[in-house]
């Protein structure tokens, strides 16, 4: 979605439907989506982080992939950027973009990566998110 679409949805009395009360929340979220920021929500079970981060994926569009992580201590950081694959590396190169099998982070490009329960992953997997996150690029 364009940012004009975007920024004209955002800016509609209330385009969080989904979501009843939480308006600080929504009106940071949005402050956010208007500045292009990442966003981290943090919080107890059941406040609805889950269904905010789907229905901000819904404002982006259909076709607006959302793609869920959930944390856990054998989240590998191959499983989050993705890694060479062994046989078609054989068949195309193993520089070739062919040969690279996407990780999540990928697969939710131009989207929406949910990752669910972050404290529970590996230091390793965190830092690759945080680089992500700082830099806007990745190292494979």
């Amino acid at each position: 979605m364009a940012n004009k679409e975007l920024d004209a949805k955002l800016l509609e009395k209330d385009p969080f439907t989904e979501i009843i009360g939480q308006d600080k929340v929504k009106k940071s979220l949005k402050s956010a989506l208007l500045t292009q920021r990442h966003i981290i929500l943090v919080g107890p079970p059941g406040i609805g982080k889950t269904t905010l981060a789907k229905n901000i994926a819904h404002i982006l569009g259909k076709n607006t992939p959302f793609v869920r992580v959930q944390g856990s201590p054998d989240l590998t950081v191959e499983d989050l950027l993705g890694d060479i694959d062994p046989i078609k590396a054989l068949k195309y190169g193993p520089l070739s973009l062919e040969a690279f099998t996407k990780g999540k982070i990928f697969k939710a490009d131009k989207g929406i990566l949910f990752f669910d329960e972050l404290n529970r992953c590996p230091e390793k997997v965190q830092n690759a998110l945080l680089q992500v996150l700082e830099e806007k690029k990745c190292t494979i």
